[in-house]
């Protein structure tokens, strides 16, 4: 949750020179999921990235999406993690491609 704030905080920081220097504006979204994943190198020599895989990261994507611009969306398992720490606004549930629960 911090470092997602802190990304919308960053970004403000930054579409205020972006506004003043160059007349534009950007936008982020950022979804939040708790869970495993498996994070490693994928790729071949010389072209390598380090990946996160598995149903925990493909579950953030999608609250991503559904994200508006600038706001963090959290899954409900997140949520449960860090009532009391931060201040939420429930939206209610919401269907994610993908997802039966």
């Amino acid at each position: 949750m911090q470092a997602g704030l802190g990304i919308l905080a960053a970004m403000a920081t930054l579409n205020t020179r972006l506004a003043r220097d160059k007349g534009l504006r950007l936008a982020v979204r950022v979804g939040i999921h708790t869970g495993l994943a498996v994070v490693g190198q994928m790729g071949v020599q010389g072209r390598q990235e380090q990946l996160a895989l598995g149903d925990t990261p493909n579950l953030a994507a999608r609250i991503q999406g559904l994200a508006v611009p600038d706001t963090v969306l959290i899954s409900a398992t997140t949520h449960r993690l860090v009532q009391g720490y931060f201040t939420v606004d429930p939206l209610g549930p919401q269907t994610v491609k993908g997802v039966t629960a």
